[in-house]
């Protein structure tokens, strides 16, 4: 019996790199939604800061960033909003 190799996966065609994308996007627009859902609701329901959600944009909006793809306004001030917020409930 012949084994023939496992053919690899080249991660650097166009269609791996724009999966990779399409990832990234539906994390930061998940992440989005919950964060202006907490800004709308889950603050006021005394709900903690969903961190996980800021840190999780975040990194996505840097990986968009460095794959030179793209990254919604909405996002970058949902960050900042939560900043904010963020630093008022520590002081």
């Amino acid at each position: 019996m012949i084994v023939l190799p496992v053919p690899r996966t080249n991660h650097f065609t166009p269609e791996a790199r724009q999966r990779v994308i399409n990832g990234l996007v539906a994390t930061a627009k998940a992440d989005f939604v919950s964060l202006v859902h907490w800004l709308k609701t889950g603050k006021q329901n005394g709900e903690p800061i969903p961190l996980d959600k800021c840190e999780s944009l975040r990194t996505a909006i840097l990986n968009l960033e460095t794959l030179k793809a793209g990254v919604q306004t909405d996002w970058k001030h949902a960050i900042q909003l939560m900043e904010k917020k963020s630093k008022k409930a520590t002081n």
